[in-house]
């Protein structure tokens, strides 16, 4: 269990809800995390076309202090935090 006075952050997924007619992912409606920790790891790597971003940030949810209870978000669900858009790559339950 997470201490309450370190999920100071709150954020908004959005589940995968199928597969456009060009193979992209469509969304389905925003669920809005509370009290959650997000620890976010800037960073440009250079690539062939010149400087990349290669922003990552690791978020925390806890099962009993976190709102809505008992969400578990799925890989390739968006999230949107401080007006950017990160991809969930690996769940990792504790």
């Amino acid at each position: 269990m997470i201490g309450r006075h370190l999920l100071i952050h709150s954020c908004t997924v959005k589940e995968v809800s199928g597969l456009n007619r060009d193979g992209g992912a469509e969304y389905g409606e925003n669920i809005l995390l509370e009290h959650v920790r997000i620890v976010p790891a800037y960073s440009v790597r250079r690539g062939t076309v010149g400087k990349e971003k290669d922003d990552k940030l690791l978020l925390f949810i806890d099962c009993s202090a976190s709102t809505p209870k008992g969400f578990t978000p799925q890989a390739d669900a968006a999230v949107f935090w401080q007006g950017q858009q990160y991809t969930v790559r690996a769940v990792t339950p504790c």
